[in-house]
């Protein structure tokens, strides 16, 4: 499996986001991370692998638009990745809960090396190679 790495969150949204990593919860000080708007995140994040719905509470990342969470939510969005019938792809949730062949992130989603994700208030997530 390769790892595909997030270098850097990007926060060019109005409001703050909020960010946990749920499989190495150091990597966001235990806790979920403030960003500010037009704040960067720099840091290497690998995005976890799950393969399945009863895993997914413990291998994922949480980005949360508006408060401070280390639980999923509806309110937020989560980011895995996994091989599955429609292939290999780093994948993001838009209800925060884990779905079997879950959409692909949008922009760069191909599995393994370095992104950048860009947060924005009418397109939420993007992904580009870092």
């Amino acid at each position: 499996m390769s790892t595909t790495t997030i270098k850097d969150i990007v926060n060019a949204s109005q409001h703050a986001i909020y960010i946990y990593n749920a499989e190495n919860p150091n990597d966001t000080l235990g806790i979920s991370t403030r960003l500010g708007p037009n704040e960067t995140f720099p840091h290497d994040l690998w995005i976890p692998w799950c393969q399945q719905e009863a895993d997914f509470n413990k291998h994922c990342i949480i980005i949360d638009p508006s408060q401070p969470n280390t639980v999923r939510t509806s309110a937020n969005f989560a980011i895995w990745q996994a091989n599955d019938v429609d292939g290999n792809h780093v994948r993001v949730s838009t209800d925060g809960f884990f779905h079997y062949s879950g959409a692909w992130a949008s922009g760069d989603n191909a599995v393994g090396g370095n992104r950048k994700i860009t947060f924005k208030d009418n397109t939420p997530l993007f992904f580009e190679a870092a």
